[in-house]
C-alpha cells in the first residue's frame, strides 16, 4: 500500500479551515501535515509559494508520497479514496480540465489545487523547476500559469490526470466526488511582458501564448518562417 501523508498550508485567517480538515483527515486515520505561513501586510505574494511549501513537505517527510491540497478544500470520500489517488505509476499527479476557446480549440488546463508527488528524482526536479519558474516570474501570475511552464522544463517527467472528482466543486455536481474546493483555477491574468520574462529564463516560449505567430518572408524562394512554519493545533477558531 502507498504510503501517504496529505500535506497543505494556509494563512493566519484561514486556520479555522486547517482545524476543519485536520479533524476530517484524523477521523479517516489519514497521517497529515498542515502548515501556517505568515504574510507581510496582508500581500500574499509575500508569503513562500505553493512549490516552496511543496518542497519543504518532502524534505520533511522523505520517502512518503505527498497529497498537497489547498486546505480550505472538504475531503468527502474515504480513506481508501485517497489511497486510490495516491497510487500512481509516475512521478506526479495533478488534474487537467478541458476547455474550449473562443476561437473554437480545445485545450487543457491544468490544476494545482490537489497535487500527487511521489519520491521520485524527476519530482524534485520538477518542484525545482517550478520554484525556479515562480522566481523568474517576479512571483507575478497564478500558480496555474507557473505550474504549466514548470512542466514544460522536465523531460521525461511522468505525468497523471488524476480524475475529475479528486479536484471538483460544488458547481461541477459530481455524483462521487472526493475533494471538492471551493473553486477550481484562479483567474489570472498575465501581460504579455510578464510572461515573455518568465519564460524566457528557462530558454522556452518567447511569446505571449494567445499571440499568433507571425509569418516573416525568408529566402528568395518566398517561403515563410515562424518567427516552515509549526504545525497547525487542533483549536478551534
Amino acid at each position: 500500500m502507498t504510503d501517504i501523508i496529505v500535506c497543505g498550508c494556509c494563512t493566519a485567517d484561514a486556520t479555522h479551515q486547517a482545524v476543519s480538515l485536520k479533524r476530517r483527515l484524523d477521523r479517516l486515520c489519514v497521517p497529515h501535515d498542515l502548515v501556517e505561513v505568515h504574510t507581510h501586510n496582508g500581500l500574499e505574494c509575500d508569503t513562500p509559494c505553493k512549490p516552496l511549501q511543496i518542497r519543504d513537505a518532502m524534505d520533511r517527510h522523505p520517502g512518503k508520497t505527498i497529497l498537497f491540497i489547498d486546505v480550505a478544500c472538504r475531503i468527502v470520500g474515504t480513506r481508501d479514496d485517497l489511497v486510490r489517488a495516491a497510487d500512481i505509476a509516475g512521478d506526479i499527479a495533478l488534474h487537467a480540465r478541458l476547455r474550449v476557446c473562443s476561437s473554437g480549440t480545445p485545450a487543457l488546463t491544468l490544476h494545482a489545487e490537489t497535487l500527487v508527488l511521489r519520491p521520485t528524482a524527476k519530482a524534485h526536479v520538477f518542484i525545482s523547476e517550478w520554484i525556479g519558474t515562480w522566481k523568474r516570474g517576479a512571483r507575478s501570475g497564478s500558480d496555474h500559469d507557473m505550474l504549466t511552464v514548470a512542466l514544460a522544463g522536465v523531460p521525461e517527467l511522468s505525468v497523471t490526470l488524476l480524475g475529475a472528482e479528486f479536484c471538483a466543486t460544488q458547481q461541477d455536481k459530481h455524483p462521487l466526488p472526493v475533494i471538492l474546493h471551493e473553486r477550481v483555477g484562479a483567474d489570472v491574468s498575465r501581460q504579455p511582458e510578464q510572461w515573455r520574462r518568465s519564460c524566457a529564463g528557462s530558454g522556452r516560449a518567447r511569446r505571449s501564448p494567445d499571440r499568433r505567430r507571425e509569418a516573416i518572408p525568408d529566402q528568395a524562394d518566398g517561403s515563410t518562417r515562424s518567427t516552515r512554519r509549526p504545525p497547525i493545533s487542533d483549536r478551534s477558531s
